[in-house]
């Protein structure tokens, strides 16, 4: 396993304060800061909106308001493909990148406006259905990662796996929808 993984019986139960800080962008993190994403994480400088969340008046973001700068640098300069406005590739980019504020960054599910959190429900590999508050509760790494031979999700907190990942991806996951294979599904 690497440095980030580890087997079931040494899964630390604890990290220290020095790793919790390297979670990705932790240092420009503030918790008082409750305002509106900024432009730069919408991705407006680059003259593509591929982040178009409005919290909830009143929202309380986990950690602080996060900023998506870093991540959206990358995503511009590496992403291998430009999906034309409105394509289904598009809506779901945006989608998914909309998701992960609120997966990642507010913790009570009411405040979520990308699901219907009282229809949600997740499993991975069949394993135990998790409704949206388990995961606002355990974080969406540990949810849809589980238990596996090199990670122990059960084992590790919200801000234990944010840190792991975030140490991972220092300046963000810069995600892309490649391809859609089939349309929405009827509801």
């Amino acid at each position: 396993p690497g440095p980030h993984c580890f087997p079931r019986e040494e899964a630390p139960s604890r990290f220290s304060a020095q790793t919790l800080a390297a979670m990705a962008l932790a240092k420009e993190l503030n918790v008082n800061d409750q305002g509106p994403l900024s432009d730069e994480s919408s991705g407006k400088p680059y003259g593509e909106i591929i982040r178009d969340y409005e919290a909830v008046p009143g929202v309380q973001w986990r950690f602080g308001k996060p900023n998506y700068a870093r991540v959206n640098k990358l995503y511009f300069e590496h992403r291998s493909k430009v999906h034309a406005e409105g394509s289904l590739e598009a809506v779901v980019n945006k989608l998914v990148k909309n998701w992960e504020v609120e997966s990642h960054h507010i913790a009570d599910p009411r405040q979520w406006k990308t699901m219907d959190t009282s229809k949600f429900w997740a499993s991975v590999n069949g394993g135990t259905a998790a409704d949206a508050q388990t995961m606002a509760d355990v974080g969406p790494y540990n949810m849809l990662l589980g238990d596996t031979a090199s990670y122990t999700g059960s084992a590790l907190s919200f801000q234990e796996s944010n840190s792991i990942f975030g140490s991972t991806f220092a300046d963000g996951y810069a995600f892309e929808v490649l391809e859609v294979l089939s349309g929405p599904p009827t509801v």
